[in-house]
């Protein structure tokens, strides 16, 4: 039972790609967010060693969040229809960006346009995972 707290549900961006869009690149996307996350990776690691020649031997503390795109799976095929319908009949691929993806794509200038915006508890069934990765922070 929570008292006075209020549980706080990740929010999802939905991003719809025509058919038309996906065979030009629009996927490509994920190379310049992949890139940049690891980029950023590679970054922090000569800090964290400036940190452990100052004499920090402990466990470094890096706040981080986990960028997760889900995409639309076509199996089973009915759902996978009812879901592109919903958000526009020209729909071909549908991902699913949370919170912190989202942030990444503002951070790093990728350009996305947003259909929708869905509480976790709306995901379709049948999504998998597109991308998984640590974004770290300062």
């Amino acid at each position: 039972m929570l008292t006075g707290a209020t549980l706080s549900r990740m929010a999802y961006h939905v991003v719809v790609f025509t058919r038309q869009q996906v065979a030009v690149g629009a996927l490509r996307f994920q190379d310049g967010l992949s890139n940049a996350l690891m980029q950023r990776m590679v970054e922090l690691a000569p800090r964290i060693e400036v940190l452990r020649a100052a004499g920090n031997l402990g466990q470094v503390n890096i706040p981080h969040d986990l960028v997760e795109i889900y995409s639309l799976n076509p199996f089973p095929v009915e759902e996978h229809r009812e879901v592109r319908q919903r958000y526009g009949g020209d729909a071909f691929v549908v991902l699913f960006l949370n919170d912190a993806a989202r942030e990444a794509c503002e951070m790093f200038g990728i350009p996305m346009q947003y259909a929708a915006e869905i509480e976790e508890d709306q995901l379709p069934a049948n999504v998998g995972v597109f991308i998984s990765l640590e974004n770290y922070g300062d």
